[in-house]
This record gives C-alpha cells, sequence and structure tokens, in this order.
C-alpha cells in the first residue's frame, strides 16, 4: 500500500487517492437517521460513483439492487449513478462522463479522490484537459417522515472563459416498490410488466399497482419510491426527467455508452414510456459556468408510504435552508454518538479509529435510549451485518422512528459487552436480555428479532388514549393496542391513520403508553446451536461488576426475575445421532424438532417461549441468575469431550469460527470453550470469596437441576477415565434434558454456597487437567480444536434398532489456530 495515496487529511476525512484503480473494498453509509426518521440503507464500493446498492428495511425493498460485493465491484461504473455532460466553449464540444476508471495516459491529466468519513463520504475529479472540476456527497437523510438517499453534485468551472453544459445525471435503473429480491434476481424480465412510473413530469414515483404473483385475489400495493433532481435558485428548480433509458442509452444496453444524449443535437420527447420497462432516473438541464464558476445539483432517492406524503414534503418542506441544516443535522446525529468514547491522545488516527469502533458496535449492537418514563432500555439502530461481503445474512433496518434491526446472539452480545461503561444508567439490563435467553441445556436461540411491547393495564392505556387523541380515532387505537407493538410501528400507524400530535405531546403519549407495557425480548431457534453463544455473558457479568461492584451479590443471589426460553429444538442423545459411514462414524443431524413440545407452546397466549412448571402447562418458572448459571456451567461440564480437553460440538454448529463448520460432524470439540467454563467459574469464586458471609447461603434450583448438580459433583469426586467420565457425563446430561423437554416440575432443592464453591474448585481442576494434554510443550502453545475418532465402537440392539455406542477415541489435534491468544489465559 502507497501510503502517499491513503490518508487522513486536515478535515479528518480518510483520503483515497485514484480510489478507482486502488485495490476494491466495500463499505456502507451508517443509516442512521435519529430517532424519528427513516432510515434507508446504502452501501458503496470504491468503482465509478460508488453507490452499489440502496433501499429500506431489507434487500426486498431495494431501490437500486443490492449486489454482492464482487459483482458490485463488477457492475457499479455501468449500473450505478451516471453523470454525463456535453461541454460546449468557442472552440470545441466534447462528451464527458467523470469518475470513470483511468487509463494510464490519462493519469497526468485527471485525478480523483474519495473522501470518506463515519456520516458521508464525498469523491472527487478533476480534469486538467477540459478544465473541469466535479465533486459528488453522498448522505441519508435524517429525522424526517420520508427515507432518502442525498447525494449533491458539484461541478465547476477551471477555465478562464465560460463552459455551456448540457448535464444528465442519475440512476439507470430504479426499482419500483414493492418488488423483492427474488424478483429481480430471478424474474426481471417478466417483473418488467408490473413495473410503473406515476407523475414522472413532477415527481416521479416508482410503484407496482398489485403484487405480480400468481394467487386469486388482487393485492393492492401501497406506496412507491421517487427521484428528484433539483437545484436552487431563488427558490427550487426542478430538472426534466427521463425515466425511460432508452432515451439516453438508445440500443445500448450495455449502458456503456449515452449514444441517444451524446448526438450533437439533443431533445427530449414530449411523452415517455411509463410501464412495462425497467425505468430509470435522470435529471436533464442545461447550465453555464462562466470562469470560476460552479453549479449544485442535488438529488433525492429513496420511499414515502405514499404519493401525498411526499409531495407535502416537497412543496411544503424541501428548500435550501432546510437542506443545509439537514445535511449538518446528519453529521451531527452522528457525531454525537462517538462522542460517549471520546478520546484524545498525542495520535489523531487513534482517537478517530476509537470513535469508529464505537459506531461499527451501535451498528451492530445498538444504542440504548431511556422509555417510558425510564421503565425500559429499548436499543435503536442495531441491524445484522447484512454487508457486501456477508451477502448471505438477510439483514433488516425498520424504516420506522425508533428504527431496529434483527441480529444474532452472538453478534449482539459482544457488541453490547461494554455498554455499561459507556452507559452506566443500563445497569443489569443486558445481563437480564441475554441470561432469559438461554435454555434449560445450557444453549440458546440464534436471532435477537425485534423487540416488542405489550400493554398490561388496558384501563389506565384508554385513559391515556382519551387523553391525547380525538374521539373518533379512539376506537382504531384501542384494537391496536390488544396486540404486541414496537414504538416505531406505534408512530407509523398513528401518521398512517391520521391521528396526529405535535411532538411534544407525540413523546409524551409514547412514553406514558410504554410506561404501562412490559417489553418482550423476541427471538427465533433458526438453525442449530453454537457452542460459544454463552461466553460472552461472563463479559456482561464482568463489566456489571466493573461498575457496580456493591451489587453483586443482589446481582447473582437476590434478585429472583430470570426466566428460561422455551424451544422445540432439542439435542439429540448420542445413540440417535451417531451413524456408521464409510469414513468413520459421523455424527449427523444432531437437532431435531420435539412436535409435542411445539404444540406446547403454541397453546400459549402470554410468554410462549418461557419455561414453564408443571411440565410446560403451569406458571412461568423465575431464579436468581446464580441458579441459571449453575444449570449452564453443569451443562458445559457435561460436554467434555473424551479426552476431558475441549468442549464437544455437540449440536450441528462450532464455535465462533464459521470456518470450522465441518468440525461438529466428525465429533470436533474446543479448547475456547473449556477455558471459557473455568473464567466462568473463576469469576463466581472470587465474587463469593470477597463476600465472606455468601457462605452461608443457599441457592434455589429446580429438583432437576439439582439432580444434575448432584450427579456431577460425584463424578467429579470420583477417580475414572476420560472415556468413563465423558460416558458417565453424557448419561447424566441426556437424562437430565429427557426429564426437562416439555418443562419443569416446579419442585426446588437447594444448594449451599459451600456446595457450589466445592463443585467450582473441581471443574477447575478438571479443565485444568484437560489444558495440560492441550499444551505443547517444544512449540509453548496450546492446541485449540481436536477431532475425536471413534478408535472403537459396539452396537447395542435397542427397540429393534441397532445403535452405535463409541467404546474408545483417537484425539487428533487441529493445526494451530489462535493458539497465541488461548496461551495467554
Amino acid at each position: 500500500m502507497e501510503t502517499k495515496d491513503y490518508y487522513i487529511n486536515c478535515n479528518n476525512e480518510f483520503v483515497i487517492e485514484d480510489y478507482n484503480n486502488k485495490k476494491s473494498f466495500s463499505s456502507f453509509l451508517p443509516s442512521i437517521s435519529g430517532l424519528h426518521g427513516q432510515p434507508l440503507w446504502a452501501y458503496y464500493v470504491n468503482r465509478g460513483q460508488c453507490i452499489s446498492g440502496f433501499g429500506v428495511n431489507n434487500k426486498d425493498n431495494s431501490i437500486m439492487e443490492f449486489q454482492p460485493a464482487n459483482k458490485a465491484y463488477m457492475q457499479t461504473s455501468f449500473q450505478g449513478f451516471r453523470t454525463f455532460l456535453k461541454i460546449n466553449n468557442d472552440k470545441n464540444q466534447y462528451f464527458y462522463e467523470p469518475f470513470k476508471a483511468i487509463n494510464e495516459d490519462k493519469k497526468n491529466v485527471i485525478k480523483q479522490k474519495i473522501k470518506i468519513t463515519s456520516y458521508d463520504f464525498k469523491i472527487e475529479e478533476i480534469n486538467y484537459e477540459i478544465g473541469i472540476k466535479v465533486e459528488v456527497c453522498y448522505l441519508t437523510l435524517p429525522n424526517e417522515k420520508i427515507s432518502s438517499l442525498i447525494r449533491i453534485l458539484k461541478i465547476k468551472n477551471l477555465n478562464n472563459f465560460k463552459l455551456n453544459i448540457e448535464l444528465v445525471d442519475g440512476l439507470p435503473s430504479i426499482i419500483p416498490y414493492y418488488l423483492t429480491d427474488k424478483d429481480m434476481k430471478n424474474e426481471s424480465n417478466l417483473r418488467q410488466a408490473w413495473m410503473g412510473v406515476e407523475h414522472y413530469k413532477t415527481i416521479p414515483f416508482y410503484k407496482i399497482k398489485a403484487l405480480p404473483y400468481d394467487v386469486p385475489e388482487t393485492v393492492l400495493v401501497e406506496g412507491g419510491n421517487f427521484y428528484l433532481n433539483f437545484e436552487f435558485k431563488e427558490e427550487i428548480k426542478f430538472s426534466e426527467y427521463i425515466v425511460d433509458k432508452r432515451i439516453i442509452f438508445e440500443n445500448m444496453t450495455d449502458l456503456s455508452y449515452p449514444a441517444g444524449f451524446a448526438k450533437s443535437k439533443f431533445k427530449l420527447p414530449n411523452t415517455q414510456v411509463t410501464n412495462g420497462i425497467s425505468p430509470c432516473g435522470f435529471g436533464y438541464k442545461k447550465i453555464i459556468l462562466k470562469e470560476n464558476d460552479d453549479s449544485t445539483v442535488y438529488t433525492m432517492v429513496g420511499h414515502s408510504s405514499n404519493y401525498e406524503n411526499l409531495t407535502k414534503f416537497v412543496y411544503n418542506t424541501l428548500n435550501k435552508t432546510y437542506l443545509e441544516n439537514k445535511i449538518e443535522e446528519n453529521k451531527d446525529i452522528i457525531e454525537t454518538l462517538k462522542q460517549k468514547i471520546f478520546t484524545s491522545s498525542s495520535i489523531n488516527e487513534f482517537d478517530l479509529y476509537c470513535k469508529q469502533t464505537f459506531l461499527d458496535n451501535i451498528l451492530r449492537g445498538g444504542y440504548p435510549v431511556k422509555i417510558g418514563r425510564d421503565k425500559h432500555i429499548f436499543y435503536v439502530y442495531s441491524r445484522k451485518h447484512g454487508d457486501l461481503e456477508r451477502e448471505y445474512n438477510f439483514f433488516q433496518l425498520d424504516a420506522t422512528p425508533y428504527s431496529q434491526g434483527n441480529s444474532n446472539f452472538r453478534d449482539v452480545n459482544q457488541n453490547r459487552r461494554s455498554d455499561v461503561n459507556f452507559f452506566a444508567y443500563i445497569a443489569d439490563a443486558n445481563i437480564k436480555t441475554f441470561f432469559n435467553l438461554i435454555q434449560l441445556d445450557g444453549f440458546n436461540p440464534l436471532v435477537l428479532k425485534q423487540t416488542e411491547f405489550k400493554i398490561n393495564n388496558e384501563n389506565r392505556v384508554n385513559e391515556i388514549i382519551e387523553k391525547f387523541i380525538s374521539i373518533e380515532k379512539r376506537e382504531s387505537l384501542i384494537n391496536y393496542f390488544k396486540e404486541s407493538y414496537t414504538p416505531g410501528g406505534l408512530l407509523t400507524f398513528l401518521e398512517s391513520n391520521g391521528i396526529h400530535l405535535k411532538r411534544y405531546e407525540l413523546e409524551e403519549f409514547l412514553n406514558d403508553v410504554l410506561s404501562l407495557s412490559e417489553k418482550k425480548e423476541l427471538a427465533d431457534f433458526k438453525e442449530g446451536y453454537w457452542i460459544d453463544h454463552w461466553t460472552y455473558n461472563t463479559d456482561l457479568i464482568e463489566q456489571y461488576i466493573r461498575i457496580y461492584p456493591e451489587d453483586a451479590i443482589h446481582l447473582l443471589f437476590q434478585e429472583k426475575e430470570y426466566t428460561y426460553y422455551d424451544s422445540e429444538n432439542f439435542v439429540k442423545p448420542r445413540c440417535k445421532k451417531y451413524r456408521k459411514t464409510s469414513n468413520g462414524i459421523r455424527q449427523y443431524d444432531s437437532v431435531e424438532k420435539n412436535t409435542e413440545k411445539e404444540l406446547i407452546i403454541k397453546s400459549r397466549f402470554i410468554d410462549a417461549d418461557k419455561v414453564r412448571t408443571n411440565y410446560g402447562r403451569g406458571e412461568i418458572y423465575k431464579c436468581t441468575l446464580i441458579s441459571k448459571i449453575i444449570t449452564l456451567i453443569l451443562n458445559k461440564m457435561a460436554s467434555l469431550d473424551p479426552q476431558g480437553v475441549g468442549v464437544e460440538m455437540e449440536a450441528n454448529k462450532p464455535d465462533w469460527c464459521d470456518a470450522l463448520n465441518g468440525l461438529p460432524l466428525i465429533m470436533g470439540s474446543s479448547l475456547n470453550i473449556s477455558t471459557e467454563i473455568k473464567r466462568l467459574s473463576e469469576l463466581l469464586l472470587n465474587i463469593i470469596i470477597d463476600n465472606e458471609k455468601l457462605e452461608s447461603e443457599i441457592i434455589e434450583v429446580p429438583k432437576e437441576v439439582y439432580e444434575f448438580f448432584t450427579k456431577m459433583n460425584k463424578l467429579l469426586l470420583t477417580s475414572m477415565s476420560t472415556y468413563e467420565y465423558w460416558d458417565k457425563s453424557n448419561l447424566i446430561k441426556e437424562k437430565y434434558r429427557d426429564n426437562t423437554i416439555n418443562g419443569i416440575s416446579g419442585q426446588q432443592n437447594i444448594i449451599y454456597v459451600k456446595e457450589l464453591i466445592d463443585f467450582l474448585n473441581l471443574s477447575i481442576k478438571k479443565i485444568d487437567k484437560g489444558l495440560e494434554k492441550a499444551f505443547n510443550v517444544e512449540d509453548n502453545l496450546y492446541y485449540t480444536y481436536f477431532v475425536n475418532e471413534v478408535d472403537e465402537y459396539k452396537l447395542i440392539n435397542r427397540e429393534g434398532k441397532s445403535e452405535i455406542k463409541p467404546v474408545s477415541f483417537k484425539q487428533r489435534n487441529i493445526p494451530y489456530f489462535l493458539e497465541g491468544i488461548v496461551h495467554m489465559l
């Protein structure tokens, strides 16, 4: 890397010179629009005019089609934003398209660069041969009732004579709302029949009138995407619009050259085809640039829930001052979020790095705000990493106020684990969220869905409705609150139903309603169980106790408000997942759905995903945090591999490294996770030692967990081979899991803290023996991953079926992988 081409300038912008010819990379705008905005997602690459795809909510609401990184690098220069100039001076006429890749023979006369910040990015091209400078800036619109990308094009004349310019500027393709990613990837030619543009001479509105599927019911579509191209003189002046790309490109369907526009005389037709085509969005205008003069053209492309809202915005709100303020507001929102980690050192790059990483954590883990009269901690702005290099993820970023999105347990957890250091007011909110998602088997669901709320006092909320809402609108809102809701969904409902409140009244109404609601953290099993997700829960406890050391006893032993997540997906016992293959014994289909349990869960009306007493038919079971941690450690100590070294990948998935997806099949195990058992055990011991009076405390646990604890404790006290421990601990674990498939009895037993201390010390001793085996003295490193090959086995006939029972194992080390980190433990 040539450092002269990569640097941070005096404005704290990251600059890449000659970006079109540098190694490709992909990135994205933060897509944070403030609490009351409707965010728009946008991805970019360092090719052409950079924006490679954008839209609202998710890929199924693209305005410019989402493309994976490898395709974006190839296609953005042609399918992304384009600017075409026909320049006339006193001597010549030039056709010129800026931001194309520069040939070697042009590098002396054309200079390009990209300038990136946390809140926007700019591209710049200077063409010394023609004497013209072109700049483009991209950002998103904050705190508005529509979602929009803002693009600012500035053209400057560097000559000492005037230039007459014809300008065509815009997007070769705009997807009408609502066409899905599948529609565009698989049936884009067919779907043209449904595509249309309305009002193209005033405010082009791109939509389909009805869903384009073979169903008997015609489903009409509300909402649409829009394209605006304008400049500000004394007032706003709109360009002439082109929505049929054939006017510009004629037969050049590869978009390589605007054959129609490039002709010496170009004129827009009186009418354009607006249906049955893949529409574009271009603005056409003529400008005169005097010596050293410049011209600025603005583009807004986005989504509106209806055309009426869009026209109100354009004709009643949009003006130069408004837009300039919004550009500044976008910057202020992002910079304010980063101030939580304000750092001042002798190295500016380090200070900027801290702020950027903090922002990245927000984009994955969310930003906590207090709502409902401070009753709830609610995370906004989070979303799954759906970037161009992880196109397999279906990200969600709600285009609503108080925007939130979907994500995975591990991703959110690891990005929130330090939050209590920056937002002390969240207290134990994340500990509750992530420990409540731990199941009786020690695993957890993969996907964290939206946080929802449910009214728990209908009489009180009706009083609030009567206070704020006019009589004719009350019934619809009362019916709305019969179901769960989100803050963004509620505000959108008010807007779409014409229930208008002033801003201060809206905030007061929202907080009053939320104060009478209970928060529901929703999740989804999705696929398999990773063996590492729980480890980030240890980080949450560690960080909390750093900030609130005086609250450790209350956190662990006194607050009895923790629940278990309930699922119909279970890890099979060994006898049901071992199979004989030509390559040896393998572990297949380790997780199965229990249909009886599924019916039990579906029969519940409230908090269906919480474990009940009376084996699933009783009350929601609540316990202390220490009780849940004991259950967690028991499951993990009963999951050590046959050598007692690592934790087995028993449930279809590895640990955090998805590159090791094949290990569960060959009965892989991970030292990383056994060391995490030790870390959690030592953390608990240190807390207990620091609070001597805890030794006389008692811990209530479910009867089933107590039996699990008693048997495992006895096992750890007994001298035996590692294979024997593996076999017996799994039998104990399988019996426990079978007993708790539908839930627990509700009976409780007591574990004394002194008993817990002994158990934790025995567990640490067991882990340490495994660590000794994994240590390579010659290299002074630990092996971290292992294959546990079945060396011998026997067949057991059970109920007419032959089952494989391993008799001995041969452990094989996987080549070193991140061992330096493990060795530090």
